[in-house]
């Protein structure tokens, strides 16, 4: 299992707002692959993406975006699971 840090909380509002991946990545011109690294945190958005994200979800401020601290998470799955 990998560990990253959590830095955005994108996934947690495109889930509230039952939008989906695809719908996101054609309001950006990005592929659904940068949308669902970004949500998992394995890659992080440009700060100019996260400006349009926060537009494309009607957010005040882009910075809701962000955790207010980073944290560790595990993704991915143990090795004895694939087995």
């Amino acid at each position: 299992m990998e560990e990253v840090l959590k830095y955005n909380k994108i996934k947690s509002f495109l889930s509230d707002k039952r939008i989906r991946n695809e719908d996101l990545a054609k309001f950006l011109g990005k592929t659904v692959n940068s949308i669902t690294k970004w949500n998992s945190n394995r890659a992080q958005p440009p700060i100019q993406e996260l400006y349009r994200i926060a537009e494309f979800l009607k957010l005040k401020d882009w910075r809701d975006l962000l955790e207010k601290e980073p944290y560790f998470i595990k993704i991915g799955r143990d090795k004895e699971d694939k087995k």
